[in-house]
């Protein structure tokens, strides 16, 4: 765990010579901002080389890393004794003055301060304790780290589960290097939380570019971190902050760019744009418009050769960034993308089958109807009666298979993977109409019009998923851009007031998060409204009696319709309804809802949050894991991840204990991970009769089983797998 102090003292010593280094042409909060962002790439390069080289020589262990961060460290201590930074006072002393706002007015002083303690130190806090619980991560995120960390390499492995293989992989590679360096899961939620604090500071250095002020400025960084999704994506183990973070970091460098032609920009940009294909390649389709404006205006500005050795650096940036996870797709699936269609390992198909303009129009509209939900039914119905209605006016079914993964469907969700952006969404589209109604303006026009196409591009060639919301963050990303620059620059209202709407506004999704809640939002709500239930549920004769002299008045407790569960007598006024929630909160009705909170819930519970019908079967066979556990087969025919299983068990005081797939798809078995031999001496699966028809009875110790699941324990310790 000590090892993880390396790593952040390398990105704290780089963060001193980078800030050292931007002083000299800016001011402090400039400049700490391009230090950020700096030692953020940078560190993300280093990643990149150490995860490919030590996986090239079957070297990825915490000893490699260890020593690697050492001498990056030793690097940056020896520049910044030759260039006396940590002896410069001054620097220190400006460093106070930073974190203390000194030259701001006494109003944003206070909105400074309250962000911080309130707004972003509670999801700092989410990162660093709340069990990472995320759907995906649990199913391929994370898994696939587990099994690179046992197999010391990043080369493909037999899996049930092949998304694990061909998805994007670079915010794993960060990942890998917290697990690498903590030997746990505790920080990795980090990751994404300092991602999104780099695209803070990317969004806010865009509107300096733009010609705003400091309150400007500010705005823009509070519109992007009130964003639903990026609230909810900064705690979790998702990838798309960390996309979001380099896309922004490359708009910001094409942007520089073409106005100050230097190596540094034309790096910058490269190397962003690299890293963040590399981590969610829809980063390619939103910067695809982007990368042909800063082309061309970069050729006519600077002319052919300046633009030619771009290019060169870009290619060069792509190989040296793709070429290794490429060949070792190439080598299994013979596509460097993902297995083709009609293959043994083919699982899924995310481009669209058919282009139209009829079907682009289709997915734009009902990528944006993920964006127009509330919290109100009748007023959903309402929206999807209109996208049907202009599905019909242009022929095409809204769910048509062509263009679609998902059925379409205008609901309001607070999980976090899905929750809508609607506030943000109509204020962009208030602030794009007031931005072309005006003169002038032209670079904010085009990052509106170059968003606009990359949109599209995205609506026309990736089908339509319901969980797009976090997909669509770099578009929201330059939104708020747009937005704080037409408030400031165009209506130029008071931008104070605004920001602390903004942050009222995000109060529920800080703090209520349904997979690692703050405070109990959900028994707060129902008090503050005085919410009741239509029928008291109780669980023993004995409860039924204890809340029968005080509520009887309210509910029918003769009722026999359904045993222990009695129906309201009639529909109250709410200091009626205060009351009655009063009494039921005295007989302790709420008091699991109380406990709803990360600090409260037990770990092992936290870690199936997305898969809480898993939970119970799971919790029933998991003491059958012994002292005596060596490692567990993962046998199961469904193709699912392990992450959450594994974790359990680690939890349960067998921190060194490795899961891994025994039971895999033929085609895997010529991969050299696949003839690494994996000792285990307890099997979990899914499937209880198709263990024992590969593994005889006499090899069993004992079985203990669920509803759901089966813990087998071996009498000797095997290596062996299974095929079909």
């Amino acid at each position: 765990m000590m090892s993880i102090f390396i790593g952040f003292g390398s990105c704290l010593l780089c963060f001193f010579l980078r800030y050292q280094v931007e002083l000299r042409t800016s001011g402090m909060y400039t400049a700490s901002r391009l230090a950020l962002i700096q030692t953020l790439l940078i560190h993300a390069v280093l990643v990149l080389v150490y995860s490919e080289t030590c996986s090239a020589f079957n070297q990825l262990n915490t000893l490699t890393a260890t020593v690697y961060w050492i001498v990056i460290s030793g690097v940056w201590m020896g520049l910044g004794i030759r260039r006396m930074t940590f002896t410069d006072r001054n620097l220190y002393r400006q460093f106070t003055q930073i974190f203390t706002f000194r030259t701001f007015p006494t109003v944003y002083k206070l909105i400074f301060w309250i962000t911080i303690l309130f707004f972003i130190a509670p999801l700092g806090l989410l990162a660093v304790y709340s069990t990472p619980n995320n759907y995906d991560s649990n199913s391929y995120h994370i898994t696939r780290i587990l099994i690179w960390l046992l197999n010391q390499n990043l080369d493909h492995f037999p899996t049930t589960h092949v998304q694990q293989l061909y998805h994007n992989v670079f915010a794993e590679y960060l990942i890998l290097q917290v697990f690498l360096l903590t030997g746990t899961d505790q920080l990795i939620n980090v990751i994404q939380f300092g991602a999104m604090l780099g695209s803070l500071s990317v969004v806010s250095l865009v509107g300096k570019r733009l010609g705003m002020d400091y309150k400007g400025q500010f705005l823009i960084g509070i519109l992007l971190f009130t964003l639903p999704i990026g609230i909810f994506e900064s705690t979790t183990t998702q990838s798309d902050y960390v996309a979001c973070f380099l896309f922004l970091c490359f708009v910001y460098g094409g942007l520089q760019l073409i106005h100050a032609y230097t190596y540094k920009n034309g790096l910058l940009c490269c190397v962003a744009l690299a890293l963040g294909g590399f981590t969610k390649y829809p980063i390619f389709f939103f910067a695809c418009p982007f990368a042909l404006y800063f082309g061309l205006t970069f050729l006519i500005r600077q002319g052919f050769r300046p633009t030619a050795q771009l290019l060169i650096l870009a290619v060069v940036c792509m190989i040296l960034t793709f070429t290794p996870f490429f060949t070792r797709n190439y080598s299994l699936f013979h596509h460097v993308l993902s297995p083709p269609e009609g293959s043994a390992f083919f699982a899924e198909k995310i481009p669209c089958d058919r282009h139209s303009v009829a079907y682009t129009i289709s997915n734009v509209v009902k990528n944006a109807g993920l964006h127009v939900a509330l919290p109100y039914n009748h007023y959903n119905i309402f929206m999807d009666s209109v996208i049907q209605w202009i599905h019909k006016k242009i022929g095409v079914s809204v769910n048509e298979p062509a263009i679609s993964l998902n059925a379409y469907a205008t609901t309001f969700s607070v999980h976090e993977d899905m929750v809508p952006n609607t506030l943000h969404f109509i204020l962009l589209l208030i602030n794009v109409i007031f931005l072309f109604s005006q003169r002038g303006s032209k670079e904010v026009k085009m990052l509106v019009i170059l968003s606009v196409i990359g949109m599209m591009i995205f609506c026309t060639l990736l089908k339509f998923q319901s969980w797009s919301t976090r997909t669509h963050m770099p578009f929201f990303a330059v939104g708020t851009i747009v937005i704080g620059f037409v408030y400031q620059k165009i209506l130029k209202l008071r931008q104070s007031v605004f920001i602390v709407f903004l942050l009222l506004s995000c109060i529920p999704f800080v703090y209520g998060n349904s997979n690692k809640m703050l405070i109990p939002t959900r028994y707060f709500s129902k008090k503050i409204v005085a919410h009741i239930p239509k029928t008291v549920n109780v669980s023993s004769l004995k409860m039924k009696h204890q809340l029968e002299p005080s509520l009887g008045p309210y509910y029918d407790f003769n009722s026999t319709l359904v045993k222990y569960s009695y129906p309201i007598k009639d529909v109250y006024p709410y200091s009626e309804r205060v009351k009655i929630f009063s009494m039921l909160d005295d007989a302790g009705y709420f008091d699991l809802e109380k406990d709803e909170n990360v600090f409260c819930m037990d770990r092992t519970k936290a870690y199936f949050m997305n898969h809480m019908h898993e939970y119970e079967p799971f919790r029933q066979v998991l003491s059958a894991i012994g002292s005596d556990v060596k490692n567990v087969g993962f046998f199961f025919r469904e193709g699912v991840g392990f992450y959450h299983f594994w974790a359990s068990v680690v939890h349960q005081n067998h921190p060194k204990v490795h899961f891994n797939y025994i039971y895999y798809p033929a085609g895997f078995s010529s991969l050299p991970n696949a003839k690494r031999p994996f000792a285990y001496n307890y099997i979990l699966t899914d499937n209880l009769e198709l263990v024992k028809q590969h593994i005889p009875a006499s090899r069993i110790a004992s079985i203990h089983s669920s509803s759901r699941y089966h813990v087998i324990q071996l009498k000797t310790v095997s290596t062996e797998t299974y095929t079909y």
